[in-house]
């Protein structure tokens, strides 16, 4: 496979699996579609969850801020939809 080494990895004695690698520019490609939402974790206590939402997109990523708004507020619409759906039960 192009952009990727396989190592083995060894443990205790027998053979644990194979972990590939991908080259950096696959990584980074890879990194930019992805997130991480933490439980507890302080966000900014001065903005909105919108403004939260979209810091990242904004100055990472280089997204417009109208299109930035866009993504946010429909996650913020599925987040509030499920928890309308959840406490039903």
């Amino acid at each position: 496979m192009r952009g990727y080494s396989t190592h083995s990895i060894f443990g205790n004695g027998y053979n644990s699996g194979n972990v590939k690698y991908a080259a950096r520019d696959i990584c980074r490609k890879a990194k930019l579609k992805m997130g991480m939402v933490f439980q507890n974790f302080p966000l900014f206590p001065h903005k909105t969850a919108l403004e939260n939402l979209i810091e990242a997109p904004i100055l990472l990523k280089k997204t417009e801020r109208n299109g930035a708004v866009a993504i946010a507020t429909e996650l913020l619409q599925k987040m509030c939809q499920s928890k309308i759906e959840m406490s039903a039960f």
